[in-house]
C-alpha cells in the first residue's frame, strides 16, 4: 500500500500508473470469493503483466514435475479501441491513473484517462467483482467516456481459454537480474489445459476446458449487457478463445456502459448433477434480469454480514486498521464454507507461488481466525484434511510406517507434493522427508476447533479419525532411547535445519498430539462406545492402542531448557555455527 497523508481505513488505493510496481499491485488487487481468486492486473494487459485466476482444488500435475494449482481460463479480458487506438498504458499516454479497492464490499475500481496522439482524450473506468453471494458469479462493468472528442469505440471482451502456468526459472549465474518487462518471459511454461467445447447460446458464450492429468472439467459462460446505447454486435471465435465484439458511436461526455456476467463451474464441484456447461450457463441466465447493479447489491450485502462477524477496529490509527482490514480481507477471500474438499494455499489464491499447495500455517496460523469468526469455514477447513487423509495414509506407507501421515506440501490428493529441488534446479529440499511437524499440527487444529465451538460430533467423527491415524504413525515414527522416545532426523518450523534430531516444537506438539489423543479416545469410549467400536473396526485400531499413546506421550524426549530460561531448538543447536543453515521451503 502506497504511503499516504491520510487514510481511509477501508480503501486500498493505487495512484498513478509505474509499471515497474504492477506486479504487487496485481497481488495486493486480488478479488475472490473463497472458491476463485482473480489477481489485479489491467483488463487490457500490459507487459510484464502477470495475470491469473484460480480455483480452489483445481489442480493438475500434467507438464510439470509436481502439481500445479492451475491458471484457469480469463474472464477479465478486454480490449477497447477509441479511434482505432487501443486504450492501454503502453500505446498512448496515461494522464491520470487510480485504482480503489474497498473492502466493505470487496469491488475493485480503476480509473485511467488517456491521451492519443491527436490529444483525444478518454477517460476508462472499470469495476469488478467476484460474488460473495453466489460463489459461482463474476462481473466486470466498463465505462468509455470520450472528453474532447466524438469517436467510434469498439469493446472486445471475452474468454481467454489459453492459459499457462509459470513452470521453472532456468538457471542464470549468481547475480542475473531481469526489469519487469522481461522477467516472466524468461520462466518455462506448463500447460494444463485443453479446450472441450466453446459456443455461444442465444447472447450467452462459453468455453469448456479439461484439465489434461486430472480430467477436471472447467466451464465459464458470460453475457454482454448494456442500455441507452445502440451497438454493433459481432462474435468472435479462435481455438481457446470466445468473445464479441462491440461497437458503439462515441459522444464527447457521454459515458458507454458495458457490463460482463460470468458464471463458472468444475466437474469437481461438491453436489451437482448437471454438466459444468449447464451450470454456467444456468448462472449467467439466473442474474441476468438483476445485471450488474442487482450482483454489487447481492454482494456487498453479503460482504456487509462477514464483517459484521470479522471486523476488528482500531481507534486513532488509521494506517493500522486498515493494514489489519485488509489482512481479514485476503482471508475472507481464500476460504471456501462451502466446499470441505479445498483448503487454503501458501499464497492462498492470489498467484502460483508454492503451486498453491496447502502447508501446516492453515490450522496454525489462520486457523484461529476462522474459528472466532467463522466456525463454518473453520470445519470445512479441517474437513479437508479428513478428505485427503487416503493420500496421508499412503505418505505415511510409503515411508515405513503405518496410520497417516500428512504430506508437507498437499494438493486435492492428500499425496506429498513439495519438490526435491529449488526451481532452478540446483538445490536439494528435504522438507519432503524431515517437515513431519505438520500431521501433529493438524491435530492441534482439531482438537483447537472442537474446544472452541463444542463440536463433539466432527470430534468423534471425522476428527477422531485423523487423530487416530496419525498417533499411528508418531509410535511408528519414534525411536527408542533406553525408557525415552527421540524424534530423529526431522526439520522444525524455522524450516532451515534440516537433519537434525529432537526438535523442541516437534517433540512438544507430537507429545500433546498423542496425549489428546489417547483422551478423545477414553471419551469416546465413555460417551459413544457404539461410535468408537465402528470407527475401530473401520480403521482396524486394536484396543490397547490408546493406552500405549498415552504412555508414549510420558516417554518423548523432553525439551532442555538452559538457565537462562531458553529452550534448546533441537539437540545441539546451540553448538552450530551460522553457516551451518539451510533454506526449507522453496
Amino acid at each position: 500500500m502506497d504511503a499516504q497523508d491520510t487514510v481511509d481505513p477501508w480503501t486500498v488505493r493505487e495512484d498513478g500508473w509505474d509499471p515497474a510496481r504492477a506486479n504487487y499491485f496485481e497481488t495486493i488487487f486480488t478479488i475472490g470469493n473463497g472458491r476463485l481468486g482473480t489477481r489485479g492486473s489491467l483488463e487490457e494487459r500490459h507487459t510484464g503483466a502477470l495475470p491469473g485466476n484460480f480455483l480452489a482444488g483445481v489442480y493438475d500435475s500434467h507438464d510439470a514435475p509436481v502439481i500445479d494449482l492451475v491458471n484457469a481460463p480469463d474472464w477479465l479480458t478486454t480490449q477497447i479501441f477509441v479511434a482505432g487506438s487501443r486504450l492501454d498504458t503502453e500505446t498512448l499516454t496515461v494522464l491520470e491513473h487510480e485504482r480503489v479497492l474497498d473492502l466493505h464490499t470487496g469491488i475493485l475500481t480503476r480509473t485511467t484517462v488517456f491521451e492519443d496522439r491527436e490529444q483525444r482524450h478518454t477517460r476508462l473506468v472499470t469495476q469488478r467483482v467476484a460474488s460473495m453471494a453466489d460463489r459461482d458469479l463474476c462481473a466486470l462493468r466498463v465505462q468509455i467516456t470520450p472528453l474532447n472528442h466524438a469517436a467510434d469505440i469498439r469493446v472486445v471482451t471475452g474468454i481467454d481459454a489459453h492459459r499457462r502456468n509459470l513452470e521453472r526459472l532456468p538457471f542464470y549465474p549468481d547475480g542475473t537480474s531481469f526489469g519487469y518487462d522481461r522477467k516472466w518471459d524468461k520462466w518455462a511454461r506448463s500447460t494444463h489445459l485443453q479446450e472441450r467445447a466453446r459456443g455461444f447460446e442465444a447472447d450467452t458464450g462459453y468455453t469448456v476446458s479439461r484439465t489434461i492429468a486430472s480430467r477436471i472439467d472447467i466451464a465459464f459462460a458470460y453475457r454482454t449487457l448494456w442500455s441507452n446505447q445502440q451497438a454493433v454486435r459481432h462474435t468472435v471465435q479462435r481455438h481457446e478463445w470466445i468473445g464479441e465484439e462491440l461497437v458503439f458511436a462515441g459522444t464527447a461526455g457521454q459515458p458507454v456502459t458495458v457490463d460482463k456476467l460470468v458464471g463458472l463451474a468444475t466437474s469437481r464441484d461438491p453436489g451437482s448433477r448437471q454438466s459444468p456447461r449447464q451450470r454456467a450457463l444456468g448462472t449467467v441466465e439466473r442474474h441476468a434480469s438483476r445485471g450488474y447493479t442487482g450482483v454489487v447489491e447481492e454482494t456487498a450485502a453479503a460482504w456487509a454480514k462477514l464483517w459484521e462477524q470479522s471486523d476488528c477496529e482500531i481507534v486513532g490509527n488509521d494506517r493500522d486498521a486498515l493494514a489489519l482490514r485488509f489482512s481479514v480481507y485476503h482471508l475472507l477471500i481464500a476460504a471456501n464454507p462451502d466446499d470441505p474438499t479445498v483448503n487454503i494455499g501458501a499464497k492462498s489464491l492470489s498467484g502460483e507461488g508454492y503451486r498453491g499447495h496447502v502447508f501446516w500455517d492453515t490450522e496454525i496460523m489462520m486457523l484461529p481466525f476462522f474459528l472466532y469468526t467463522q466456525p463454518t469455514t473453520a470445519k470445512a477447513l479441517l474437513s479437508y484434511r479428513h478428505h485427503t487423509l487416503p493420500g496421508a495414509r499412503t505418505v505415511a506407507k510409503d515411508n515405513g510406517t503405518r496410520g497417516a501421515r500428512f504430506p508437507w506440501e498437499s494438493a486435492d490428493t492428500g499425496l506429498e507434493e513439495c519438490p526435491q529441488f529449488t526451481p532452478d534446479g540446483q538445490n536439494r529440499f528435504y522438507s519432503r522427508e524431515e517437515e513431519v511437524h505438520v500431521s501433529a499440527d493438524v491435530a492441534y487444529g482439531i482438537i483447537l476447533y472442537a474446544t472452541v465451538t463444542g463440536d463433539t460430533d466432527f470430534l468423534f467423527g471425522q476428527g477422531a479419525e485423523v487423530l487416530f491415524e496419525t498417533s499411528r504413525f508418531w509410535i511408528d515414527r519414534c525411536s527408542a532411547d533406553g525408557d525415552r522416545l527421540t524424534l530423529r532426523t526431522v526439520m522444525g518450523p524455522d524450516e532451515f535445519h534440516s537433519h537434525t534430531d529432537n526438535n523442541a516444537f516437534t517433540n512438544r506438539l507430537v507429545a500433546w498430539h498423542l496425549a489428546q489423543a489417547a483422551n478423545v479416545h477414553d471419551r469416546m469410549a465413555t460417551e459413544c462406545p457404539q461410535l468408537l467400536a465402528e470407527l475401530a473396526d473401520r480403521i482396524g485400531l486394536a484396543p490397547d492402542e490408546a493406552a500405549g499413546w498415552a504412555h508414549a506421550a510420558d516417554r518423548i524426549q523432553t525439551v532442555r531448557e538452559f538457565d537462562a530460561g531458553l529452550i534448546e531448538q533441537f539437540d545441539g543447536y546451540f553448538e552450530r555455527g551460522c553457516a551451518d543453515r539451510r533454506v526449507g521451503r522453496q
